[in-house]
Formats: C-alpha cells, structure tokens, sequence
C-alpha cells in the first residue's frame, strides 16, 4: 500500500538554450548565471507541494500530481513564461529557450536517478526536435509516439485557450491566399 505523498507523481525537466544565435557562445556560463532568476520564475509557477532543484544545466520539478495533462499544462506555463522573459548580460536582453521533458512514475522506476534520467533524456530529445518542445516519456516506446503528441498538441491548446495566451497566425496566410487568387 502507498502512503499518501509518498510517490511522486511525475518529474518535469527543464534543458535551456540561448534563444538568440547571436548571443555571447559562453552558453553554459550564461546558463550558470541565469539559473537563480529561472527558479524564481519557475517557483512562481509550481504547486505548493511540488519541489524545485537545479540538475546540471536544467531544473527539475518533482511534482505530486500524477496526471499527465496537469503536468502538460504546467509545462506550457512554465515554457510561455520563460518564452517571454528577457535576461539581461552586459547590458543586453536575451531570450531563452526551453525543452522539457516529463516522466510519470511507473511501477519499474527504482532510484529517483533513473526517474531523473528518463526526465532529461526525454527533453534532450525534444531539444533535438527543434527546441521548445515538450515530450512524455512513455516507458513502453521511451519516447511518446505521434498519438501521445497530438495529445500534448491538444493539452497545450486548451490551457492556451484558458490562459488567452496564444497568437493567432493562420488569418494572415489565408488572406495572403485570397490575395494571391485574385491576381
């Protein structure tokens, strides 16, 4: 039998790129300096019992909610806030960009490095996608498939949809069409 709070739910981690290719190349070193700021945004986001720590060049949030598409919302939230807040260097702003990676706790997890690994491994394969993506891990396929990301597609959706917190991006193309049958 579990006790209540004993098992996490799931492990969100976040890998973090400069956003700008013209940025300084010292990347880790700007990583290093911007990781204190990062917990603060993400501390601001985070359930009371959920718990922050700083992994090598990421954070990890070890969340008691077991629910994937809860923790698909807080990983939206977390990469919109992060998306949209200027570091500054040397005078300078620069954009971050984020990669997350979640794990649920499943029954064949023995040591919190495993769950951790699993975590990481999932948001270095988001960030070899393209970046500023999140994927699940899924320990039957160890990444999601293309149905688990129509499911983050329609999670991330909805809180979006919530939060009014989105662009709309297709009027322009259609109008671009419309434009381009008249000529």
């Amino acid at each position: 039998s579990s006790q209540s709070g004993a098992r996490p739910g799931g492990l969100l981690y976040l890998h973090f790129t400069l956003g700008d290719s013209s940025s300084p190349t010292d990347e880790d070193g700007l990583l290093s300096e911007f990781i204190r700021e990062l917990q603060e945004l993400a501390n601001g986001l985070i359930g009371d019992g959920d718990a922050l720590a700083q992994i090598d060049r990421g954070l990890a949030i070890l969340s008691g909610s077991a629910v994937a598409s809860e923790l698909l919302t807080l990983a939206g939230r977390l990469q919109r806030t992060i998306r949209h807040h200027y570091f500054s260097h040397q005078g300078e702003e620069i954009r971050l960009r984020s990669s997350i990676g979640i794990c649920l706790f499943d029954e064949d997890i023995n040591s919190a490095d495993q769950m951790i690994d699993r975590a990481s491994s999932t948001a270095v394969e988001a960030l070899k996608g393209g970046g500023d993506r999140i994927l699940i891990h899924d320990a039957d396929q160890h990444l999601g498939g293309e149905q688990d990301n129509n499911n983050i597609i329609h999670h991330l959706l909805d809180s979006a949809i919530r939060e009014n917190d989105f662009q709309v991006i297709f009027p322009p193309l259609i109008a671009r069409l419309e434009s381009d049958e008249e000529t």
